[in-house]
């Protein structure tokens, strides 16, 4: 492998890290939700058909609860759950919850049963915070307390902002993500990485209060923390999906979604990659635009795909701008954007996104096995530093271990590193190039292949919509490779063509022998493809 020059390492470990940004890493997130507050009281923190609820209603209301919380013993990194749906109730008991000093952990109420029970019982909590009282599991000494019934109750406490203990170094929340195993994991994130998310996220998004910003995303996905955080933090409201919204999110009807987005007048969408996907397929047939008053798009999740992009120059150009965001929820959510430049005329063709660059206080390292930095343009695996590290997995200090290692390039002590997993390379001008997963890595008649490295070239095909490559190792005569392909509405190529087109970018042992055509991926609850739903069968 070749080394790197002491040039080349300064430029890749240093100067490419330079992000240091000033940032509350004094206060808590509640704090600085108080002093948003003071500006602006009457302003509207989230709005829908039925209600709107003002910056001081909800700063009120929250502290009546943090003080009924205190009461019963809520304090510093303690867990209290939220089984509520977006509505004023969510926010009411999140800040509650934080007000009291205690952290969140937020809870879908679509979860089914089983997972739900697992992670009651793994966070051991005590509290958790409803809209009717009902949960349909619970653990035994577990009290679940209803912002509707309960309300009464509450509604005695003080308004007055509450001092506690609780410092930037305690837990702000709790969110469990799934495991290679199966078994889902809780991922701690403390106030002082929240607070730089949220005040990075103004800064790059140039969010103001103006903005009228979608919470698509339920709480127990971390999405929905980009969503609600630098909302509240630079005084703009929260609009929660629709009904509407959400029927057209799963079943991918994108008109309805646009038709939505125009009456609640957005301004920002956060949109996973794979539905982003869908609006664009569907805004082209229809030669239809997005309506005006968005400004912003920022996707996740998935690799976008060159087709969508191409359509995105072509209909949508630089406004509204579209930003490609970055992250893993051990990293408190997101870590690098990079924003779609403004298109000149040109013809120049677009392959893929790159992940771009680090966000404020944030560092990004891609590393051989051997901890090293590796060389621009090969690859290596991504490890995210800085300030929105997490603490570690809940109650699983092993795990937190092997996958949070301490940071061979910093001089602070306790600084650390997250394994992501993620296998990337730097392009020339140091930004990020995403190219697949150390887990889709295979060994495969003798030669190591990158899965998502065959993905992203069959993604290049203007007729392909969406692919996944796997290997088939269930066959009598060894393993074989599989691409499960989706066309683009009333697109079709026979494989040969489709095999002859690899071939002129790819060595030959990285061309799937066999092609699979599906109507559309199989997706999670979160908008990302489903890996384990594609079940090859001899």
């Amino acid at each position: 492998m070749e080394s790197l020059s002491e040039a080349e390492r300064r430029l890749v470990i240093v100067e490419w890290n330079k992000t240091e940004k000033p940032y509350s890493d004094d206060q808590c997130i509640h704090h600085l939700f108080e002093q948003q507050v003071k500006k602006a009281p009457e302003a509207i923190a989230m709005e829908a058909e039925n209600f709107r609820l003002s910056y001081d209603e909800l700063n009120r209301r929250a502290n009546q609860l943090a003080y009924y919380l205190r009461d019963l013993g809520v304090g510093p990194d303690m867990l209290v759950g939220l089984y509520i749906k977006s509505s004023p109730e969510l926010l009411i008991g999140l800040m509650g919850v934080l007000k009291a000093g205690a952290a969140y952990l937020g809870l879908d109420p679509k979860i089914p049963d089983e997972r739900l029970a697992f992670i009651l019982q793994d966070s051991r909590i005590l509290i958790v915070l409803t809209q009717d009282g009902f949960i349909p599991v619970r653990n035994e000494g577990m009290r679940v307390l209803s912002l509707s019934s309960d309300w009464a109750g509450i509604s005695r406490e003080s308004e007055e902002n509450m001092t506690t203990t609780v410092t930037p170094n305690n837990l702000a929340y709790v969110l469990y993500t799934s495991g290679s195993t199966g078994r889902p994991k809780g991922v701690m994130i403390e106030h002082r990485a929240l607070a730089n998310l949220a005040e990075a996220s103004i800064d790059h998004y140039k969010l103001t209060n103006y903005d009228r910003i979608l919470q698509l995303s339920p709480i127990c996905f971390d999405c929905s923390v980009e969503e609600i955080f630098p909302t509240l933090l630079c005084g703009a409201t929260l609009i929660p999906r629709t009904p509407a919204m959400a029927d057209s999110v799963t079943t991918f009807s994108v008109s309805a979604f646009v038709e939505e987005c125009r009456r609640l007048k957005l301004t920002v969408l956060d949109l996973p990659t794979a539905y982003w996907h869908k609006m664009m397929s569907e805004l082209h047939q229809h030669n239809a635009v997005l309506c005006e008053s968005v400004r912003l798009v920022i996707i996740g999740g998935e690799q976008a795909g060159s087709r969508q992009l191409e359509l995105w120059k072509k209909n949508i150009g630089s406004s509204p701008q579209l930003v490609n965001a970055y992250g893993v929820t051990e990293a408190t959510v997101v870590s690098a954007i990079y924003k779609l430049p403004s298109f000149a005329v040109t013809d120049t063709a677009i392959r893929r996104l790159p992940i771009g660059r680090p966000i404020a206080n944030v560092t990004l390292y891609l590393l051989n096995e051997k901890l090293e930095p590796v060389p621009i343009g090969e690859a290596g695996e991504l490890y995210i530093g800085g300030a929105g590290v997490a603490r570690g997995y809940l109650n699983r200090p092993e795990l937190t271990r092997e996958r949070f290692i301490a940071n061979p390039f910093s001089t602070t002590p306790g600084d650390r590193l997250y394994k992501t997993g993620d296998l990337g390379r730097f392009l020339l001008d140091g930004e990020i190039d995403l190219i697949g997963r150390c887990d889709y890595q295979i060994k495969y008649e003798g030669n190591r292949i990158e899965l998502g490295e065959i993905e992203n070239v069959l993604n290049e095909h203007r007729d392909i919509r969406e692919s996944v490559v796997m290997v088939n190792d269930v066959i009598p005569d060894g393993q074989r490779l599989v691409a499960f392909i989706v066309f683009a509405k009333g697109q079709s190529v026979s494989y040969g063509e489709l095999q002859f087109f690899l071939r002129q970018k790819l060595p030959e042992y990285m061309i799937p022998a066999e092609f699979v055509t599906l109507e559309t991926m199989p997706y999670s609850v979160n908008g990302k493809i489903d890996r384990t739903a594609l079940r090859l069968t001899d």
